[in-house]
């Protein structure tokens, strides 16, 4: 609303017909009453100033006082060239899609305790993803969201081949304490869902860039969180390039990922039609179908010194059990009463063995489409 000030009315002193004294007196209110008027104008226009300051000042705050349930910001890759020559190439053929990696960054690696940045890679067939999944992460919302990239729609798009692909920086989720390092890339290749996540070390984030973060020791303790008036600032700066190890190594490390995606043809189907899974640090995949289960968590390799993942459909005991070793005596011995069930490749300088614990022919099409990545 536009406050419009009426210009002061000019007095004009009109020809005295009388004597000076009587004159005089008649000028005299007519001063004052200018005087006043003036004052109370000057106090109108202070007063509106001051009334359009305050609501500016109100349109503009940032509020502290609690994290929305995601914050996210959709904020375009550094614009500084990132050398991928040397990097490494995942790739996933039944999917559709590959991207170089840097060696110093980890692959589908526990994050929690890590020190190293982690990228995860999931493709999951839009056919197999359950219904209920919390975080908007179900078969319905991804069919839509597949829909929404196709038409272009969205903030934070980029081109992958003849597909859109939306990226978004994830900083604090949830909760005021909440403090979180996660770039993401989704995408829709054929009909799969391909979702690359960057994540950074937290607390080493924070420790390189203390200046971005506070604390809230009443609800958080001597924890640090964000410092919300920065947050932006603090993107800004890895954006400019100006940011301090893991932090910009991060940003970085995601722009150069992002320059890399390509589609590719997928391979034709194998010989069991399900599951990829890829195993980048022993370089090897294969395919599995339901009811398998791969699990590779601590709980289910405990026991299994040299685990890495295991393939189970039910049962009391599990059904293929991959393990890593430094040399072929180190399996024969452990295995040596079960050598004939043993198949065993050698890869990134470890000898990989797929143990077929329950004999199941089923067991033995899981293990012929293992594939030594190059």
């Amino acid at each position: 609303m536009e406050n419009t000030i009426q210009p002061e009315e000019k007095i004009i002193e009109a020809k005295p017909e009388v004597a000076t004294e009587v004159q005089e007196t008649k000028t005299k209110p007519v001063s004052k009453m200018n005087g006043i008027v003036i004052t109370l104008l000057v106090v109108l226009v202070v007063v509106l100033a001051a009334a359009v300051f305050i609501l500016y000042k109100q349109a503009n705050a940032v509020s502290i006082q609690a994290v929305p349930a995601e914050t996210e910001s959709s904020v375009s890759p550094t614009t500084e060239t990132t050398d991928t020559t040397n990097w490494k190439t995942y790739s996933d053929n039944k999917a559709g899609f590959s991207f170089k990696y840097p060696d110093t960054i980890l692959v589908n690696e526990e994050t929690k305790n890590s020190e190293k940045i982690v990228v995860s890679v999931s493709a999951d067939k839009l056919s197999e993803i359950s219904e209920d999944l919390p975080l908007s992460m179900g078969r319905g919302e991804a069919l839509k969201e597949k829909a929404r990239l196709a038409s272009g729609e969205g903030e934070g798009l980029v081109k992958i081949g003849d597909l859109y692909g939306q990226i978004s920086t994830t900083l604090a989720q949830y909760e005021v304490c909440s403090v979180m390092f996660s770039k993401k890339l989704v995408f829709y290749p054929g009909e799969y869902r391909v979702i690359l996540t960057l994540i950074a070390p937290k607390n080493i984030v924070i420790a390189e860039m203390p200046e971005f973060f506070t604390t809230d020791t009443e609800n958080c303790g001597t924890e640090k969180i964000w410092d919300f008036d920065r947050m932006t600032e603090f993107e800004t700066t890895l954006e400019n390039n100006k940011g301090t190890g893991k932090a910009q190594e991060w940003h970085n490390t995601f722009s150069g990922i992002m320059s890399t995606v390509e589609l590719i043809t997928p391979a034709p189907t194998a010989a069991v039609e399900g599951t990829l899974y890829t195993n980048e640090k022993y370089g090897f995949e294969l395919t599995y179908d339901a009811p398998y289960k791969l699990l590779n968590d601590k709980d289910n390799l405990y026991g299994y010194p040299n685990g890495v993942a295991l393939l189970y459909k039910g049962g009391q005991a599990y059904d293929i059990v991959i393990e890593a070793w430094d040399s072929q005596q180190a399996y024969e011995q452990a295995h040596s009463g079960n050598l004939a069930n043993i198949t065993a490749f050698e890869s990134k300088g470890k000898f990989i063995t797929f143990y077929n614990n329950t004999e199941s022919p089923d067991n033995k099409e899981i293990i012929n489409s293992v594939t030594i990545l190059p």
